[in-house]
């Protein structure tokens, strides 16, 4: 009796994990064609509720939605694959699906859908839905779902402090703080700088992209390319999130 239950358990498991890949894949190719075809309403369906404000009958006039919507024109209608990972904000467990869809031009890059779920609630578009990523770093995330649903252990941000442009200064932010504040900048309050004991990580804003520096024990360095709101938002996470190697996914140059 006790086998034929842990069958019965592994079945189970294994069929609720066959329906996750299932409704995500299915979400990924609603945003890729919401892009593909100028769809409102589809690109909706799935936004966050940061993005929800913006989608309206102008959205895919803006020059990023374009050049995003230019990623999907040449896209077989395939998912090559699904990694995961997760993190803790606020004691929340936040688990990114990154939907690989398509090979750039640059065959170091890939095009793929950003999902996340909060403590399992459903699945939504991370940012703008759509971005790229390196294949490397892509790689270095889960293929199993389960493997990254665990408890993961605060990070404590004592000692850290964010600097913008405006005068505001915030000492022990959160990781939610910090996101937030990340979208705020603009051509006015254009510059955030993130400081602990050991150097800083800052940015500043431009339309065409953020400019991004560090200092650490090994000097200063900046990203040798603008990098977009979603690079630049997983770079400051890593960084006040203490992850190990937290500037390999951008490449950079010494500054000294």
């Amino acid at each position: 009796m006790k086998k034929l239950i842990l069958l019965m358990l592994v079945v189970l498991l294994s069929y609720q994990m066959i329906r996750a890949q299932e409704t995500l894949e299915q979400i990924a190719k609603d945003i890729i064609n919401a892009y593909k075809i100028s769809d409102v309403d589809l690109l909706k369906k799935h936004a966050s509720g940061i993005l929800l404000p913006a989608i309206n009958e102008h959205f895919f006039e803006d020059k990023q939605a374009k050049e995003l919507a230019v990623m999907t024109n040449d896209w077989d209608g395939t998912i090559k694959e699904i990694r995961y990972s997760s993190e803790n904000i606020m004691n929340k467990t936040i688990i990114s699906a990154m939907i690989y869809f398509k090979m750039c031009a640059d065959k170091e890059q890939i095009c793929v859908v950003m999902l996340s779920s909060l403590d399992e609630s459903e699945w939504k578009a991370l940012g703008m839905g759509i971005t790229t990523i390196d294949k490397a770093e892509y790689e270095k995330n889960s293929l199993s779902l389960q493997s990254v649903k665990t408890v993961i252990t605060p990070v404590d941000h004592k000692g850290y402090t964010i600097e913008m442009a405006s005068g505001e200064i915030i000492k022990n932010p959160s990781t939610a703080k910090l996101q937030e504040l990340l979208t705020t900048l603009d051509d006015d309050n254009f510059f955030i700088t993130l400081s602990d004991n050991d150097g800083f990580l800052q940015a500043a804003y431009s339309e065409d992209g953020f400019s991004v520096e560090y200092r650490g024990m090994n000097g200063y360095f900046g990203a040798t390319k603008l990098l977009s709101q979603e690079e630049t938002s997983g770079l400051f996470v890593k960084y006040i999130d203490k992850v190990n190697n937290w500037q390999d996914s951008v490449s950079w140059e010494s500054l000294e």
